[in-house]
């Protein structure tokens, strides 16, 4: 019997881990497949000890998918990228779910023209330093999808964005496009009735997942509270986010939202947040608010769980104007309320429009299912073989 398995890190406090366990859950229907975890360790420094049995274990497998976030394989983009080419010399990778795709960096003359004309020269180190930080991850994404391409690996993209900046890399390489989907009948257990958190029948608004400055969970609070929306907040810092764990951080993003909410300035008490709670208790909440905003910032994320999950349960939902909703647009049959990042006005109006002119279950994906996206993942490893 073929052996597979899925390369992921499986800590509970990774979101990818998540999304992994379902791929693995939907898989198991038809064929058996183990994990195969990348310790945390691993993500701080690298260890030959670990990396040879991370090796020696992958040998044991027939076809195997890597999931790709540079990060989880090690703490510099060059040293990440000598583990994934290790791995793809096995022979076992059969496809790389690539969370991202690095767009390849401007010139060094053009990003300081650019910086100069719009900041003059205030900005001009921050933003030559990001180059520089960029050109490297660009590369290392590069390099990794020239040695894939040569194995003949497939790769599994969330956008046609990302498809096209492999093709710029690679014209050979062959691609499978899905959006991250989750299972349909992933529903809570749990029984939480959230209007009994506040004194209030005002409307509920929810944001969820790690707090981090390009969350832009800062704008929503600012909003909920001038508007008397009821808000929800499920999330926590990010433990690998500089300030966790650390008092008086006025830099961490929890911080920010938390000053915003509860400063000595407000007496506003509709909000209720909860930290770090398990997936259970995270679906209830997606479940019982009136609306889900994605209010990110443009980082070029290719995808969002959060966003998945929201328009699967039918919720009305919200997006930030970014390249995030451009790209996931093209799997929906209908396009969502936005607004602009740099406008709380403009998020008040997308809230009333989707409160009061955007009916559940209204927008949905189309042609793509949680079956479509396991059946994306059988085919990506070339599985010939009658499923069990």
């Amino acid at each position: 019997m073929i052996k597979l398995g899925i390369i992921s890190s499986f800590n509970i406090m990774c979101g990818n881990a998540t999304y992994t366990k379902a791929i693995i859950d939907g898989i198991q229907e038809y064929y058996d497949i183990e994990p195969i975890e990348i310790p945390v360790s691993l993500q701080k420094n690298h260890n030959s000890k670990n990396i040879k049995e991370i090796i020696e274990k992958l040998k044991s497998f027939d076809a195997v998918n890597l999931q790709l976030e540079l990060s989880l394989y090690g703490p510099t983009p060059k040293l990440a990228t000598a583990l994934v080419q290790k791995m793809i010399n096995t022979n076992r990778i059969k496809s790389i779910t690539m969370h991202r795709v690095e767009e390849e960096t401007p010139n060094i003359i053009k990003t300081i023209y650019q910086s100069y004309k719009i900041h003059g020269f205030k900005n001009l180190t921050d933003n030559l330093l990001m180059n520089y930080v960029k050109k490297n991850i660009y590369k290392s994404y590069k390099e990794i999808i020239i040695t894939a391409c040569k194995k003949k690996i497939v790769f599994i993209v969330h956008t046609n964005r990302e498809r096209s900046r492999i093709a710029r890399i690679r014209r050979d390489a062959k691609v499978f496009v899905h959006p991250i989907l989750w299972p349909e009948n992933i529903k809570s257990k749990n029984n939480i009735i959230l209007k009994e958190r506040f004194n209030n029948d005002n409307k509920v608004i929810g944001v969820f997942g790690f707090v981090s400055h390009y969350k832009n969970f800062l704008q929503v609070a600012r909003v909920a509270k001038r508007e008397d929306y009821n808000l929800v907040i499920a999330g926590s810092t990010h433990p690998t986010n500089q300030g966790y764990g650390k008092l008086n951080d006025k830099n961490n993003a929890s911080w920010l939202v938390s000053n915003e909410l509860y400063g000595k300035d407000t007496h506003y008490k509709g909000y209720y947040i909860l930290t770090a709670p398990e997936d259970d208790i995270f679906l209830t909440l997606i479940e019982n608010v009136d609306l889900v905003i994605i209010p990110y910032l443009e980082t070029e994320q290719s995808g969002s769980g959060i966003a998945s999950l929201a328009i699967q349960y039918g919720k009305r939902v919200i997006f930030s104007d970014t390249a995030l909703i451009t790209e996931l647009n093209y799997f929906l049959n209908k396009k969502p309320f936005l607004f602009d990042v740099n406008s709380d006005a403009s998020m008040v109006s997308a809230i009333k429009d989707a409160l009061y002119f955007q009916s559940a279950y209204e927008i949905k994906f189309e042609g793509y299912s949680f079956s479509s996206n396991i059946k994306t993942y059988i085919d990506s490893l070339g599985i010939n073989e009658v499923p069990i």
